[in-house]
C-alpha cells in the first residue's frame, strides 16, 4: 500500500467539507427561490381574480346585472314574473364563466373567487333557475361542452359546500 502524506489527507477532508457546505448552501438557495416563486404565483392568481371582478363591475356586465337583479328583487309587483331580456340574462351569467374556469384551472385564487363572486351566485342562481333551464332546453340540441349558466351554478354550489 502506498502511504499518503498528511497534506493529501487534509486536502481530501477539506474538499469533502467544502462539497458538503456547497450542497447545503445550494439547497438553501434553491428552497428560497422555490418559496419566492410560489409566493409570486399566489399573488398572480389573486391579481387575476381581482381583474375579473373589476370587469364584472363595469360596462355592460354591470348594467345587465343591475337590470336582472332589479327585476328579481326590487320590482313593484312581485306577483308577476321578472321582465328582463335574454341578452341581459346572457351577459350577466356569462360573466361567471371565465371566473369559474380560471379558478378550476388554478389560474385564479379559488377562495378569493368564492368570496367576491359567491354573494352574486348563491341566491341568484336558484332564483334564475327556471330561466336558465329554459335556455338550456333550447341549447340541448347544440350539445355544447358547457351548459348555459354553468359558471354561476358551480360557484354557487362551491360556496354552499364550503359554508357547511
Amino acid at each position: 500500500m502506498e502511504k499518503r502524506t498528511t497534506l493529501e489527507v487534509w486536502s481530501t477532508v477539506l474538499a469533502t467539507w467544502i462539497s458538503v457546505g456547497c450542497a447545503i448552501v445550494g439547497g438553501y438557495i434553491g428552497l428560497q427561490t422555490y418559496q419566492a416563486d410560489v409566493s409570486r404565483k399566489v399573488d398572480s392568481r389573486s391579481v387575476q381574480t381581482f381583474e375579473l371582478f373589476a370587469k364584472f363591475n363595469e360596462g355592460e356586465s354591470l348594467a345587465a346585472r343591475q337590470r336582472v337583479l332589479y327585476q328579481l328583487y326590487q320590482r313593484q309587483d312581485r306577483t308577476l314574473p321578472p321582465q328582463f331580456s335574454d341578452n341581459d340574462l346572457f351577459v350577466f351569467l356569462d360573466a361567471f364563466e371565465p371566473v369559474e374556469i380560471c379558478a378550476a384551472r388554478g389560474l385564479c385564487d379559488k377562495a378569493l373567487m368564492q368570496e367576491l363572486f359567491g354573494p352574486y351566485a348563491v341566491g341568484t342562481f336558484d332564483d334564475l333557475k327556471s330561466e336558465i333551464d329554459r335556455i338550456r332546453t333550447y341549447e340541448a340540441d347544440l350539445k355544447l361542452q358547457r351548459k348555459f349558466g354553468a359558471g354561476m351554478e358551480t360557484i354557487a354550489r362551491q360556496v354552499q359546500l364550503s359554508a357547511k
